[in-house]
């Protein structure tokens, strides 16, 4: 008999109504969320369980949570002055100080080629989306 897979730690009851809200939006816009590095860490962490806990129990907005990109964006990046960062011993960068401002920026996947997108004649309206006729398959 197969094992099933392990479910994360947390229940979805134990998110608050606050990261759901943060991810619809971001979902058809960009959301900037000025915060220390520290709190966008922790902040990302909990984003990734509570979307990973929709799919887990089969939520019916899982497919809306999906469509949001989370940055953590610090220094000239996120407008910001320039802070000093480390490496890890994999090659990541990170400020050195975990207090330094930051910017959590939640926005919807693909949004970064909007303008190459405009400038070849394509536009988006996302409350005609072509994709949702093709909702996503169960993994």
């Amino acid at each position: 008999m197969p094992q099933s897979k392990r479910k994360t730690r947390y229940p979805i009851e134990s998110f608050g109504p606050g990261l759901m809200a943060a991810l619809i939006k971001g979902s058809t816009q960009e959301v900037r969320m000025p915060m220390t590095y520290r709190e966008g860490i922790n902040f990302r962490k909990r984003i990734h369980h509570l979307r990973s806990r929709m799919v887990e129990d089969d939520h019916p907005q899982k497919e809306i949570a999906s469509r949001t990109r989370i940055q953590l964006l610090w220094g000239p990046k996120a407008g910001l002055p320039p802070t000093e960062e480390v490496r890890s011993s994999k090659g990541v960068r990170r400020p050195l100080d975990p207090e330094a401002p930051s910017v959590v920026v939640l926005s919807p996947h693909d949004s970064e080629f909007d303008d190459v997108l405009a400038r070849a004649g394509i536009t988006t309206d996302l409350s005609d989306d072509p994709l949702s006729e093709f909702p996503l398959k169960p993994r």
